[in-house]
């Protein structure tokens, strides 16, 4: 048990600490669906082509699901097709107004970004695909077998306002997990003939096992655990801009063969990210200098959003600490309003000398 306390205090502690340091507490009055781009060009068809597809995601059995992108896998332009059309659900209000089913719907969406990476390059069909859900952690794992191959895709998708304390949250199940297993094995006693087997089975093994065996048993081991690794280390890098322009997000990792990986990472908007975007055109009506990547705002390209503004992170900030803080997390001087901080930096800054907006 102690040793348990000694792992999860301390991962209770950095959750605690980025969701008061990260997190945006700030409720947008405009829904998402009202918010969203475009939505004044979904017809009747396509609403239902949505529904239909919101139908087979709420079904235990993902057999239908896997049919489906088998048949879209068969052509790029039938998987542009229908991400073009599943990034137009929000727009439909059955999916607008159910948490959970908006997060398959994204999800989904994670999953035809993967198939289009792969059919670029190769002929893919899946022999299973499977989607779980946990309300409870506001998490959910898609996992797809390929077929004619031991290749897997993995997809965990983190949502709610909160989606950064999905993923810390999630990250603490696993290591009391991973704890409760090392108990198990400490506290399972083992007899001195299954000991002593064991050891002999284990010496007889080294005995007979030549050189080229060893370098082929330590090679997989270290690509195994390099793998792993290289995972954990993209896992937790995707998690960062999500906690700083308050996305949804998810983690999608492919297999290219036994010991590489396709790793990707895709954002989605809540209704604090539009406040974000809220923020930044209202500072550019009165510095229209300002940063602000307009035409992947307008595609809601949130992948080229977050590139963007990282990208132009530090020139923010140094143009004025301010007046970034304002437009990222509301928070506004003592005694100020936000007409006197465009104001005062307007007098005092002028316009962005680095800026590289479109």
């Amino acid at each position: 048990m102690k040793k348990r306390l000694l792992v999860i205090f301390p991962l209770i502690g950095l959750f605690l600490w980025m969701c008061g340091n990260g997190s945006i507490t700030y409720v947008a009055a405009k829904s998402l669906q009202e918010e969203k781009i475009g939505c004044e060009d979904v017809d009747h068809k396509m609403e239902e082509d949505i529904k239909s597809v919101a139908e087979i995601l709420t079904q235990d059995d993902y057999t239908i699901l896997t049919n489906r992108i088998n048949e879209l896998s068969s052509s790029t332009d039938a998987l542009k097709a229908e991400k073009d059309l599943i990034e137009q659900a929000v727009c439909v209000d059955m999916v607008n107004d159910k948490m959970e089913l908006r997060a398959q719907i994204n999800t989904y969406h994670s999953l035809l970004v993967y198939a289009l990476e792969l059919v670029e390059k190769e002929d893919i069909q899946f022999e299973e695909i499977e989607m779980e859900l946990d309300n409870q952690e506001n998490y959910i794992q898609l996992q797809g077998l390929l077929k004619d191959s031991d290749r897997e895709v993995h997809i965990d998708y983190y949502y709610s306002v909160g989606a950064p304390s999905a993923y810390f949250g999630h990250q603490v199940q696993i290591e009391e997990e991973k704890l409760k297993q090392m108990e198990d094995r400490e506290d399972r006693p083992l007899s001195l003939v299954s000991t002593m087997t064991s050891g002999l089975s284990t010496s007889a093994y080294q005995l007979i096992q030549n050189p080229i065996e060893k370098f082929i048993v330590m090679s997989d081991h270290y690509l195994s655990d390099k793998k792993q690794k290289e995972y954990e280390l993209f896992q937790k890098e995707a998690v960062i801009p999500s906690m700083t322009y308050d996305l949804e997000f998810s983690v999608i990792i492919g297999d290219l063969n036994k010991w590489e990986q396709l790793q990707l990472a895709e954002y989605y908007p809540t209704t604090s990210t539009y406040m974000i975007v809220d923020h930044v055109q209202e500072v550019r009506h009165e510095i229209p200098e300002y940063w602000y990547p307009k035409e992947a705002i307008e595609k809601e390209n949130w992948n080229e959003v977050v590139a963007y503004y990282e990208k132009h992170l530090e020139d923010m900030i140094d143009y004025d600490q301010e007046l970034y803080e304002y437009i990222m997390s509301n928070d506004l001087p003592p005694s100020e309003s936000v007409e006197d901080l465009l104001e005062r930096v307007k007098q005092e800054k002028g316009p962005p000398k680095t800026n590289k907006s479109k």
